[in-house]
Formats: structure tokens, sequence, C-alpha cells
């Protein structure tokens, strides 16, 4: 929705995924702005997580297992786990017992605290903000697996966007890590900056995607 928004005109900048962005930017020319700095890089990867006591250590026992994506357009919550799949031989359906999305990582994060999933993909960097200001969600869940680097969720602006807007937007939140108030609102947000990144920084996003979809 928030890309077809995008295209159409109708909002100028977003903050989104990385698979949004890459299928944005290739369909209809989305533009880069910023990426966020989490643990000194503009980079992130996915978890894949379940209970602590579920017995289960690595991503091929969750073979017949109810598992949680968290959208169809995510990275790390639904192109990460497919490509998994795929690399066994199966697709999702066939894979897993039972398979729902829950549209948000922190709800990914929280079905399988719960019980609703056996297991979940999920950003790892929501996962560690969820750890450090809501620990009693995480503590009986463990990481199993962890993708290789990727592009980090960006914020992105239409294409065609006036060039001097989109210039002080970028000059505005990088220089948030330079500010007392900035640096409070990036470590409410869990982040250590935004820094400028360009197209070929989620690359890997596109061969994820070509290893997940048909």
């Amino acid at each position: 929705e928030i890309n077809e928004l995008l295209r159409a005109g109708q909002i100028d900048v977003a903050f989104i995924c990385t698979n949004a962005y890459v299928e944005g930017h290739d369909q209809f020319g989305l533009e880069l702005v910023v990426a966020p700095v989490r643990d000194g890089k503009p980079q992130y990867s996915g978890y894949i997580i379940v209970q602590q006591n579920s017995g289960i250590e690595s991503f091929d026992q969750l073979q017949w297992k109810k598992f949680a994506f968290t959208d169809p357009m995510s990275t790390t919550g639904y192109l990460y786990p497919t490509s998994l799949v795929k690399k066994l031989g199966y697709s999702y359906n066939t894979y897993f017992s039972q398979v729902f999305f829950t549209y948000s990582h922190d709800n990914s994060v929280k079905a399988v605290a719960q019980g609703l999933a056996d297991g979940a993909s999920v950003d790892a960097m929501v996962y560690k903000h969820l750890s450090q200001k809501q620990p009693g969600i995480v503590h009986n869940l463990k990481v199993i697996q962890e993708s290789n680097p990727l592009g980090s969720p960006p914020v992105v602006a239409r294409p065609g966007l006036d060039i001097k807007l989109k210039t002080e937007l970028q000059s505005f939140l990088i220089n948030l890590a330079y500010q007392p108030s900035g640096q409070q609102i990036l470590k409410n947000m869990g982040l250590e900056g935004y820094v400028r990144v360009t197209d070929k920084d989620y690359d890997n996003v596109r061969t994820m995607r070509r290893q997940a979809l048909p």
C-alpha cells in the first residue's frame, strides 16, 4: 500500500522495508534518502526465532511446524525464510504445517513467545530493540539462525520529489546524531544514526528475491 501511494505521488517520503524499496526502485524509480545505522553499519539481518524450551536448534527442525511470516513484502519476515525453504527443495506451503502473516515484526515475536507459532523470522533490529525495551517479551525465546547482512530498511522518496526538499530531509536525518535532542530520538528508536547509501547496497536483497520468488 505504501509503495502504491509513493508511485501515485500521494505521499512524498516513507520508511519502508528493503524488499519494498528494491521492488519500488526497479518498477517505478523509487529513490533512496538515507538508511539507519545500528551496530556501526547501515545493515541488518533476519533472525529465525523459537522458544527456548522448544528443543528446536536448527531451521530444518521447523519442518511440519507452525511458522509466522511478517508481511509478503518483508525481506527478513518473508523473503529470508522463503529462500531457506526453497534451498531445501520445498515451498513454504508444503514445508510448514501452517503459516500465517502477523503484519508486524513485534507481532511475530509475540506469536512465538505466546506459542501461537513454533517459529518466525524477524528483523534483528526490532528483536534487539525489544530485548532492550521490553525484555519480558523475548525472555523465553532464542535465535537459531541469522541471515547474511542486508541493506537496512531505508527512508525513501517518490520519484520526482523536489531535489532541494530531498536534500534538506537527508541532511536533517543525518544530523540527528550530532544534536542532543536528535540523539535521544535515535536512542528511542534503537538506532545510532542515518547515513547515505546507494542502490548497490541492496543488490544482496535482489539476490534473495531471485532465490525466494517464483
